[in-house]
């Protein structure tokens, strides 16, 4: 049995205007909400069990389908503690956990081959990103980050501003697969991280703050093997409103240069 997590309990302030009156993950694309495109796309590949953390708007997220549980410090932590918000993942670790960021689409077939990855901690990178990146927008640099691997897939380094293109393996995608030890694993790397820093309130806060790619970059350090699963292409990201709009006027093109657009339909019924 495979789980899901979708993370979309963030306030979406790049996407400006367009999140002034709803969450990033109801935001239309091919006439659907981003969240109906994440669901269906997980369903495809097989996953019925799926959870959304929220957190802004958390209540605009009712009738989906799926089970909706709510970061009630959305505004003041980062997506780890929201993952750590899906107490029944980490609580009875069964089967594999795929974590999914609640502003990207994965074509199911990546979201398959991430499943099936054997090693317990594991995360999709796109080794063809540079052309979409270029696409995005002129900008296109200021969101690249560092990502190393060793010659057996394993990361070595994730996160952080890449001096150059040469410190850039891949593109980290914004999907990660736990085993059912792996979840156990981080929970424990994480609550030790907590209990280490009760004593100090900075420290406490910096990490209820911590991107996904600073926890992943903890756990290498502490000797946590992390797998790169590696891919090329087949997937979107709406960090902005320039990748917003990019992204709706490749759908209303059928343009799949990046992302196979008559992979998912425009319309599903109940979502």
């Amino acid at each position: 049995m495979t789980r899901a997590v979708i993370l979309a309990a963030g306030t979406g302030t790049r996407m400006g205007a367009l999140t002034a009156d709803r969450p990033k993950g109801l935001l239309p694309i091919n006439g659907r909400p981003l969240v109906a495109h994440q669901i269906t796309n997980l369903r495809q590949a097989g996953i019925q069990d799926i959870t959304l953390v929220a957190g802004y708007r958390a209540e605009q997220y009712a009738g989906l389908g799926i089970e909706v549980v709510v970061n009630p410090e959305y505004a003041t932590t980062n997506m780890v503690a929201s993952l750590f918000c899906a107490t029944t993942v980490f609580d009875d670790p069964k089967g594999n956990t795929l974590v999914h960021y609640g502003d990207v689409i994965v074509e199911p077939r990546h979201l398959e081959r991430l499943n099936a990855e054997p090693r317990d901690i594991a995360c999709l990178v796109d080794m063809d990103w540079i052309d979409y990146f270029r696409a995005r927008g002129e900008h296109w640099r200021d969101d690249v980050e560092a990502l190393n691997m060793g010659e057996d897939g394993r990361l070595l380094t994730i996160g952080g501003a890449a001096e150059n293109l040469q410190h850039v393996h891949g593109r980290f995608v914004g999907a990660l697969k736990l085993s059912s030890l792996g979840a156990i694993e981080c929970h424990a790397h994480y609550r030790q991280m907590l209990e280490s820093a009760a004593d100090s309130p900075g420290a406490l806060q910096a990490i209820r703050q911590q991107y996904t790619t600073d926890f992943l970059q903890s756990l290498i350090d502490n000797y946590i093997a992390v797998q790169a699963t590696l891919i090329k292409r087949g997937w979107l990201e709406f960090d902005c409103t320039a990748d917003y709009e990019a992204a709706v006027s490749w759908f209303r093109t059928k343009d799949s240069r990046f992302f196979d657009v008559s992979s998912i339909p425009a319309m599903e019924p109940g979502l």
